[in-house]
């Protein structure tokens, strides 16, 4: 039986392996493979921004029902009632191919690893909140639970999704409610609220798309409608009285977003709304995908809210009804797809890790190069992307498993032959601590630290100094107890160093998980932080600062200047007072036209009647001088005095 006097009274080498190995064990969240078993997807829920580890176990098993969800879903039933009373009109405006195909998408995040099928992209959490926009709600209109980032798969996790009920408990309670099990938003749940996000992303959700266009030439009407495909967001109740934004400059009205059953079966009933408006709405995919569970699970359709009413007016101006249900799973003012800003993208490519969120791993990979992210390769067709150190362990452990197996064999088959022995367990050393550098399993540093740099350094080390215990070296017994001596001191620091290392990992475990907190413990550590968090700022910047900047030059040059001709060129009187002007200077030039220069006045005069005044322009005239004959006689610089100016 192995106890712990036992477990310390084990060889310093064979208790840091043990350590190690034990320390070593993935890279992530302790305790991730415990609880409850969940299916490995093909999708990775990546990112984790702000979540600490009962909100990624919330958000891990919203996705995992979430795929439950859509798998009653599909394929679409056209002549269900659920489908009538959610895409109605849109099923007969022939959209039921978009509608099927968007539930099938969505669909496709139930494959699991391994298995055959189209896998969709790796889907990015967060809880930190970067748009600031999960308290931006109030009581009536209701707060954000999750919101989605540019129609990509980002989707952001608010505190109000971490109180929404998991899909079995909530449709249990519900159902066994006579008084509340007939109406459907009772039975939301946070797999609903993730079936109306992946809604959003732009390679799950298409909607159509109607834009005016102008008409071409001759046509009959001034306007054309363009009619394509883009994203899916959030459709608008039409022919509503919207209420009236503040008084001023941004007084906006403000949209009523069809959220929760009410407005998501008036977008199907009104005829105020047009046709596409219901396939184009998330949340009628959610609450159909839900209906069908329940109906699946229960045997019943909750079909309460009931459209029907006498008349549509009744409907329009009636603001208590349009306003949905009590409880709200969204801010109904506000659409809950949000513009990317162009700095996110940076900030995010920026940072130095990242969560791995599947249900069989939870690592955190750092980037091991400045401001960028951890590399990608592919899998193989149709796979998505994996970070690079998903494709070195199974190298790792191949190569660590001949390893074990070439020394245990020597160790074992060599024991006649210690000299032989050593040297090949020297060399077996040597190549395997090589091989494990250039191979760096471990996306943490302190695990590579340990079981690749000090415990093969700690290995090669011992086994150099143990080729002198051989007889044949006749070594005296002072120099092989010093020996001995070096090799108690390497195999104790090795201890040592694990010790210390498993103590910081707990710690900077605790700091990763709370580092989003509003105000940081303690005190005393701040000055610390904001040494470390500028330096590495520097470090991430400074290939962007050491540019060398560029000499600025002028951004025009005056090349040559070319005279058309004027009025005044067939004004004989006004050339001849020109010829009598007694302070101009002659200068026949190439043209044949005589230019007359007057320094006092700062001005170039032709003598065919062209007189420009130049109190500004700055630059050097060439004027080649031409005499009577045609035989040039002089060229000279001329440039105007211009001290005056103040230029």
């Amino acid at each position: 039986m192995l106890t712990r006097p036992s477990l310390f009274s084990l060889p310093p080498v064979l208790l840091s392996v043990l350590v190690t190995h034990a320390y070593a064990y993935p890279d992530g969240v302790i305790g991730d493979a415990k609880g409850t078993a969940r299916p490995t997807y093909a999708t990775v829920l990546t990112g984790g921004e702000g979540c600490d580890l009962s909100d990624l176990d919330d958000i891990r098993d919203g996705f995992s029902e979430m795929t439950t969800l859509f798998a009653a879903a599909t394929p679409f039933d056209v002549m269900s009632q659920a489908a009538r009373e959610f895409f109605g009109p849109s099923i007969s405006a022939n959209y039921t191919d978009m509608i099927a195909q968007n539930l099938q998408r969505a669909a496709n995040y139930g494959v699991l690893e391994g298995e055959d099928g189209a896998v969709n992209a790796d889907i990015h959490i967060r809880c930190d909140d970067p748009m600031d926009l999960c308290n931006k709600g109030n009581s009536r209109e209701g707060d954000h639970a999750a919101y989605n980032i540019g129609n990509e798969p980002h989707i952001v996790f608010c505190s109000d999704y971490f109180r929404m009920e998991s899909l079995e408990g909530r449709i249990d309670k519900k159902a066994a409610d006579q008084i509340l099990k007939d109406r459907l938003m009772e039975y939301y749940n946070r797999a609903s609220l993730w079936a109306r996000m992946v809604m959003h992303f732009s390679d799950i959700g298409t909607a159509v798309v109607q834009r005016p266009i102008p008409a071409p030439p001759n046509s009959t009407s001034e306007w054309l409608i363009d009619v394509s495909e883009g994203p899916m967001n959030t459709s608008v109740l039409a022919g509503v009285l919207n209420e009236q934004g503040d008084e001023g400059p941004t007084n906006h009205q403000t949209l009523k977003y069809a959220y929760g059953a009410t407005r998501a079966k008036l977008l199907a009933t009104l005829s105020t709304q047009m046709p596409y408006d219901a396939a184009n709405n998330a949340e009628n995919y959610a609450l159909y995908a839900l209906s069908k569970y329940i109906i699946n699970d229960k045997g019943f359709y909750p079909s309460v809210p009931i459209m029907d009413f006498p008349n549509e007016a009744s409907v329009l101006t009636n603001e208590n009804l349009q306003d949905g249900e009590r409880c709200k799973y969204a801010f109904f003012d506000m659409t809950d797809v949000v513009t990317s800003p162009l700095h996110f993208h940076v900030r995010y490519k920026l940072g130095n890790s990242t969560l791995c969120l599947t249900s069989r791993r939870m690592n955190r990979h750092q980037s091991g190069c400045r401001g960028k992210e951890p590399e990608l390769t592919r899998t193989g067709t149709d796979r998505g992307y994996r970070p690079a150190h998903s494709q070195r362990a199974p190298c790792y452990t191949a190569v660590w498993l001949f390893y074990e197996f070439f020394r245990a064999g020597f160790l074992a088959g060599a024991s006649s032959q210690p000299i032989v022995q050593v040297f090949d367990l020297l060399a077996i050393e040597i190549l395997a601590f090589v091989a494990f550098v250039l191979l760096r399993p471990f996306e943490g540093q302190r695990l590579n630290v340990i079981a690749v740099y000090l415990l093969g350094f700690s290995k090669v080390a011992t086994a150099a100094l143990s080729v002198a215990f051989d007889t044949r070296y006749n070594v005296p017994r002072i120099p092989t107890t010093v020996i001995k001596i070096f090799i108690i001191v390497i195999q104790g620091l090795l201890t040592i160093a694990v010790m210390v290392l498993i103590l910081i990992g707990p710690i900077s475990s605790y700091m990763f998980v709370l580092r989003n907190r509003t105000e940081i413990k303690s005190r005393s550590w701040n000055t610390t932080r904001e040494r470390y968090s500028t330096a590495k700022t520097a470090a991430n910047f400074s290939s962007v600062h050491s540019r060398p900047e560029v000499p600025k030059t002028p951004y025009f040059e005056v090349k040559q200047m070319k005279r058309m001709a004027r009025i005044e060129d067939e004004d004989l009187e006004f050339m001849e007072e020109i010829n009598q002007e007694p302070a101009a200077s002659r200068c026949y030039c190439q043209n044949n036209a005589i230019l007359r220069v007057q320094p006092g006045h700062h001005s170039v005069t032709e003598e065919a009647g062209f007189s420009r005044r130049l109190p500004t322009l700055l630059y050097r005239a060439r004027l080649a001088c031409i005499g009577p004959a045609g035989v040039r006689r002089t060229t000279r610089q001329w440039a105007p005095d211009v001290s005056h100016l103040g230029a």
